[in-house]
């Protein structure tokens, strides 16, 4: 008995992407190298989850537009902005968001003398 394939549609595509997360480079998503994560969470592949690591942490520099914001305030926008493109793109569901902090001597979201609880 021979069985036939299931069609792969849209709506398989976004449940199929729910089950991966990707990262990437630099402290945005919205330029450079970052942007790669638009395209996976974007129409086609529908990524559903996104992970920050340290590499994506960064104090903002004082030329950058950001940089009258903290590193919360800014991630809090990078999400935001992730979320945004992600329900505009046709995802339904929001997108996961993970962290790289495992609570050791790798901190990503602390600062000197002060412990992150996440």
């Amino acid at each position: 008995m021979v069985q036939s394939a299931i069609p792969l549609t849209d709506d398989l595509k976004k449940e199929i992407g729910q089950h991966f997360i990707f990262g990437f480079h630099g402290s945005t998503p919205f330029s450079g190298k970052g942007t790669d994560i638009l395209t996976l969470t974007g129409p086609g592949y529908w990524a559903g989850n996104v992970i920050y690591m340290k590499r994506n942490v960064v104090e903002p520099e004082s030329e950058d537009a950001d940089a009258k914001l903290g590193r919360a305030e800014v991630l809090a926008g990078h999400i935001a902005g992730l979320q945004s493109h992600a329900r505009k793109s046709g995802q339904t569901v929001g997108l996961g968001i993970g962290t790289d902090q495992e609570g050791g001597l790798v901190s990503a979201f602390s600062t000197a003398g002060v412990l992150t609880l996440l």
